[in-house]
């Protein structure tokens, strides 16, 4: 039946074709990516001056002077203490801040977070037990009109922000608290 005089057929090696890896998406990065990608200014650090850059940044230290990160994200850590006029795509304030602060997107005032100054985004949030204590500006970006009279968005003061309706777009704030009572800076 089998005849072993006959050479077995070879059979070609195959290398397996592997996949090209996929370009990275900055949209698709995950979560750990992101963090890897974000410099830090860790609580020992103390920076007088300005300070800007090109890439997400975490501050849990001191900054005095100005802060500008245009399109990208700046975190204010719990033990972050910024004085400085501050500009970001992405804001968010778990610590102390006293200035004014710009966002290109957005500006969320954590819980733990304090804010003595006036915040300018087209959406803001503040999270339920912040401090607050400034002025909030909502208002299209045109140049050529007033924040009041761009549909009257704008909100001066903190009890202002507060009597904010509940479903309106871009304003989270407790109503029955005044930010101004729980605020930790002295009063002027």
């Amino acid at each position: 039946m089998w005849k072993k005089d006959s050479p077995e057929p070879a059979i070609p090696a195959v290398n397996p074709i592997q996949p090209e890896p996929a370009p990275r998406n900055p949209i698709q990065r995950g979560p750990v990516d992101r963090l890897k990608e974000r410099a830090i200014i860790g609580a020992a650090i103390v920076i007088h001056g300005e300070v800007s850059g090109g890439q997400d940044l975490l501050v849990n230290g001191r900054i005095e002077g100005k802060l500008s990160l245009a399109n990208q994200s700046l975190t204010v850590g719990r033990e972050g203490r910024i004085k400085a006029d501050m500009f970001a795509k992405l804001i968010s304030i778990e610590g102390d801040v006293e200035g004014t602060i710009q966002g290109e997107e957005k500006i969320v005032l954590r819980g733990t977070g304090s804010v003595r100054g006036n915040l300018i985004a087209p959406q803001v949030v503040l999270e339920e037990g912040c401090r607050f204590k400034g002025s909030i500006d909502m208002g299209d970006n045109d140049d050529d009109q007033e924040p009041a009279a761009a549909g009257g968005r704008e909100s001066q003061g903190a009890d202002s922000t507060a009597a904010a309706a509940p479903g309106s777009p871009g304003v989270v704030a407790e109503p029955a608290r005044s930010a101004q009572a729980t605020s930790p800076f002295p009063k002027a």
